[in-house]
């Protein structure tokens, strides 16, 4: 259809179906204007392209791509392959298509739904949002939910009134406020924006810092970022919760572990957490902290548990009896008769399976359940274990079988009953009395209570023969010197043992199956045994034999004890499965990843061999290995940048051991080191220590840079002449995949040392640019580029050329490391627009001086005037746009003067106006002293770009003019003339 085309639909009768075979182009046609959309369907089996204005109420149904103009008014459906949009426009309906991308200042009521889509920036949509990626540009207002699978809500000051939910990532940008819930796998906020609604995400949330959040967290891993970002609301981090500077959280947490930085983090509510509580300085709790671990450098104001075995020293604890879930009785289960001490560890739990200890204060009175022994108090000083012993009277022999209880308790009050553990088969909580026996005990102790081990490392224990003499009832030796013994290994938690020869004794491997060692137990009864344990977990060890002088088989059990990994061993490669590589300084490795980039690390519990403790992973509460902290190496002094999804590992379905997460970013330029522990206390025995660390991974680059603050400042009412100097202006960030300045960009680090300017239109015009290539200077991951260039005049035949009305202008930054523009123009190979000024109008101009006639009687204006070249035309238009050009009559030359003096005085100075003086004799003005004669005029112009090859022989000079005084007298030796153009 053609421009101002029109199209009508009859009230009354049945609806209209419109069927265009093949592309549709509607210019600014009105359709059914007066009429209602629903009367109205249109089918197009092409494409449809539209104009400025077009108006329709109609339903469109078409099969290849949509491209409407700018201001159109559509009311009803629209359905495409592709559709994209102009601006200023308005859409009344749903838009369904593969591809949506609308431009700016649009009014849309209606669902958009596609695969991909892109909402430019100030746009107000009333209806949401459903495909796969989509992204929103800047100051949007959406009053419905947005449902994807890849969400990134674009900075700044955009409003979304409903739900926002992705099934992967989901990131908002700065200056964003969503009235809603969020729901994603992962969500991020870039610094700051305004929540209001509950968050889930089922892996990590991220509150960037100056934000608001009114709602309730859910997420494995929360990290409230510094600093004055707040939370409204209660926290579930199953994993972790960090909190950073000035960050607070008005609520309830539960988590795996709260970390309070320094300083004056805030938690206005109770802190529950399964291991590690960390309270830096300032940090503040205005109630109660519930953990196995507490370290408190700050303030809690109600109760707490702590230890100082990390090697801080609390300033403020209390005891809860909240903190003990029970309390554990571990015993070997045998003693002999000759014998009046029973040795019992008794262990404080934090939990149902004991794998966490906590630290308490207080007493437990330890009894025997039948009242047959004197009960003995186990006191509790700031500790999760103590020993007692029971004395057994020869009186209360028989019968010979005992078992534990407890009695009163003070201090702590458990919320279970009370456990057993032995090493023995039957009754946990019975032992016997037996005339002979054997027992492990620690080496040089009568301790049956045996230290926590580390994997892959031998220790020593020591194993008592005990007999009772017959006639003296004393304790004698019931082996000596060189015996064969039976060991078994019992696997506690795991429950059951991994398959392999873990276990050593006496330098004999006996794996997990019972197996036979020589032990020499001298002339004392007590033999020392050299024992390693090469994998993780909780276990005992039984023993069994025959006495010296009888066939009398004797058996013992050892108390339980756990067996740590030594160490952790950290793989870490990028998307291509390459590691980092060094051959000199860290600044010359090789490229590792972007900055924000994911890659991959793999970890693996280590004994002290380099074997993988394959059984670490399978406990009963499953223990895991996670990154715990990162060191940036290089640059020094720089930002440590943030490690994202350090502690999301999952233990690998098919090999035993080993964890890995394939979403690790940093979010940095540089070289940094991780370091990878347990991700809880390893029952009861503690973190591997020291801290395990990798080797060095970078080098970490630039995702991209980005421009911001760009400009064209073009000359005169926004356009420049040909070889006249005009403004560039830029700032220049370098930054990682989440569009933040990576401040480590700098020095060696910094790879770019200069950029190139592009220009185009129809063509590539970047060769026309001077200078072309300008140095930079990076700091903080900033460089700024603030000068002048020129595009030059065209130097090859002919020598005029232009205008070039919609000159495109961009920048490309020059990086070693081949780091891409943010955006990169759809005219250019590599650079990316200037987002003001550009396109920009550059003009190859020159100025005139016309012929003047008039009497010697009066002063003479010389008429001037600004033109630019139309290619094409061949002509020379005047410059409407020049409003700026100078001119003075001091810069008028007399070339040729008849006779002599004629000319008295030169006069004229101002500005251009639409190319030239507002009046004839507000330019120039010549005057004669009453003389009649003719002069030749130059004006030496005192810059470049308005001189002009008048004589076509490559010389550029200003224009000449002849001024005649005496009306149409001319020349007394010209016989003919005629004005020549050039």
């Amino acid at each position: 259809m053609s421009w101002n085309d029109s199209i009508s639909v009859s009230t009354a009768g049945p609806g209209v179906t419109l069927k265009i075979n093949g592309n549709a182009k509607l210019s600014n046609a009105k359709i059914n204007q007066s009429g209602s959309a629903s009367r109205l369907s249109i089918q197009i089996s092409g494409s449809l392209s539209t104009g400025s204005d077009f108006r329709a109420n109609a339903n469109f149904t078409v099969e290849k791509a949509v491209d409407l103009g700018y201001a159109n008014v559509i009311v009803g459906n629209l359905s495409a392959d592709t559709i994209e949009t102009g601006s200023n426009s308005t859409f009344s309906g749903n838009m369904n298509a593969t591809a949506i991308n609308t431009a700016s200042d649009n009014q849309m009521s209606g669902n958009l739904t596609a695969n991909i889509i892109q909402l430019g920036s100030s746009n107000t949509l009333e209806g949401g949002l459903y495909g796969g990626s989509i992204y929103t540009g800047s100051a949007n207002s959406i009053t419905g939910p947005i449902q994807g699978s890849d969400i990134t809500i674009g900075s700044s000051s955009s409003r979304i009134e409903g739900n926002v939910s992705a099934t992967n990532h989901l990131e908002i940008g700065s200056g964003t406020t969503v009235i809603g819930d969020l729901n994603a796998y992962s969500i991020d906020t870039i610094s700051a924006v305004y929540l209001t609604g509950d968050v889930n995400a089922t892996t990590s949330f991220i509150l960037a810092s100056g934000s608001s959040l009114t709602g309730e967290v859910n997420a494995p891993v929360v990290e409230i970022e510094p600093s004055n970002a707040s939370v409204y609301g209660d926290i579930f981090a199953s994993t972790s919760l960090t909190i950073g500077s000035d960050g607070s959280v008005y609520g309830n947490i539960q988590t795996g572990q709260a970390i309070l930085k320094s300083s004056n983090a805030l938690v206005d509510g109770n802190i529950l957490a399964d291991s590690l509580t960390v309270v830096d300085w300032g940090g503040r709790v205005t109630g109660d902290v519930t953990a196995s671990h507490i370290t408190n450098n700050g303030t809690i104001e109600g109760g707490t548990y702590c230890d100082t075995s990390d090697g801080y020293t609390p300033t403020s604890c209390s005891a809860s009896a909240a903190q003990v879930h029970h309390f554990l009785l571990s015993h070997s289960g045998l003693i002999a008769s000759c014998e009046s001490q029973y040795p019992v560890n008794v262990v404080a739990c934090a939990d149902a399976t004991c794998s966490t200890q906590t630290d308490i204060t207080g007493t437990v009175e330890i009894t025997e359940r039948n009242g047959r022994l004197g009960a003995v108090n186990a006191d509790f000083n700031s500790s999760s274990q103590t020993n007692v012993m029971l004395t057994v009277s020869q009186q209360a022999l028989y019968p010979a079988t005992f078992e534990l209880s407890t009695g009163a308790i003070s201090g702590i009050t458990p919320s279970n009953p009370f456990t057993c553990q032995k090493g023995l088969s039957g009754l946990a909580c019975q032992f016997t009395v037996k005339d002979s026996v054997l027992r492990f005990v620690r080496k040089g102790s009568n301790d049956t209570g045996l230290n926590h081990q580390v994997a892959g490392v031998e220790f020593e224990l020591e194993l008592q023969a005990i007999t009772t003499d017959a006639e003296t009832g004393l304790c004698n030796a019931a082996l000596t010197n060189n015996q064969t013994v039976a060991i078994d290994l019992n696997c506690q938690d795991p429950g059951l043992c991994s398959n392999g020869n873990w276990l050593t004794v006496n330098n004999v491997a006996l794996g997990d199956a019972p197996g036979n060692i020589q032990a020499d137990f001298g002339s004392d009864g007590q033999a020392v045994l050299g024992v390693r344990y090469d994998d993780a977990g909780k276990i005992s060890l039984d023993a069994a034999t025959s006495s010296n002088n009888s066939s009398k088989i004797l058996i013992g059990s050892s108390s339980a004890f756990t067996v740590k990994p030594a160490a952790v061993a950290i793989d870490v490669v990028n998307a291509s499965g390459d590691s980092s590589a060094f051959s000199g300084a860290y600044h010359d490795g090789s490229v590792f990843a972007k900055a924000g980039e994911a890659f991959s690390v793999k970890l693996r519990a280590l004994n002290a061999l380099g074997g993988t403790t394959n059984n670490f992973g399978n406990e009963s509460v499953p223990r895991k290995l996670v990154i715990v902290g990162h060191q940036l190496l290089a640059p020094l002094p720089g930002q440590a940048g943030h490690l994202a999804n350090q502690a999301i590992f999952s233990k690998h379905a098919s090999v035993a051991g080993l964890f890995e997460n394939h979403n690790v970013s940093f979010s940095e330029v540089g070289v940094v080191r991780f370091s990878a522990d347990v991700d809880q206390d390893y029952l009861g025995a503690g973190k591997v220590t020291p801290l395990s660390e990798s080797n060095p991974v970078g080098r970490f680059i630039p995702a991209h840079f980005a421009l911001t603050d760009d400009s064209v400042e073009a000359v005169c009412n926004g356009f420049s002449y040909m070889g006249q100097p005009f403004g560039v202006k830029a700032q220049i960030l370098a930054q990682n995949t989440n569009n933040q300045t990576t401040a480590n960009y700098q020095g060696l680090f910094a790879k770019s040392a200069n950029l190139t300017l592009a220009a185009y239109q129809d063509e590539d015009l970047s060769g026309r640019l001077s200078p072309v290539s300008h140095n930079l200077v990076w700091g903080a991951g900033v460089a700024n580029l603030d000068t002048d260039i020129t595009f030059v005049r065209p130097v090859i035949p002919p020598s005029v050329d232009g205008p070039f009305d919609n000159l495109q202008l961009g920048l490309q930054v020059n990086d070693s490391d081949s780091v891409p523009m943010q955006t990169v123009h759809a005219d250019f190979l590599a650079a990316q627009a200037f987002a003001a000024g550009s396109p920009t109008k550059v003009r190859y101009g020159r100025a005139v001086l016309a012929n003047a006639y008039g009497p010697e009687t009066e002063p003479l204006p010389l008429p001037l005037q600004i033109e630019y070249y139309q290619q094409g035309t061949t002509q020379w238009q005047p410059n409407l746009l020049d409003n700026c050009t100078a001119f003075s009559a001091a810069e008028l030359m007399l070339v040729a003067e008849d006779p002599l003096g004629l000319v008295s005085s030169k006069t004229g100075a101002g500005t251009v106006i639409a190319g030239k003086p507002v009046l004839p004799s507000a330019g120039f003005v010549l005057s004669s002293a009453g003389q009649r004669g003719d002069v030749t005029i130059q004006w030496q112009l005192p810059s470049d770009w308005l001189k002009y090859d008048w004589q076509g022989s490559n010389v550029q000079e200003g224009p000449k003019a002849k001024a005649t005084f005496g009306q149409f007298r001319g020349n007394d030796r010209l016989i003919f003339q005629r004005e020549v153009f050039h």
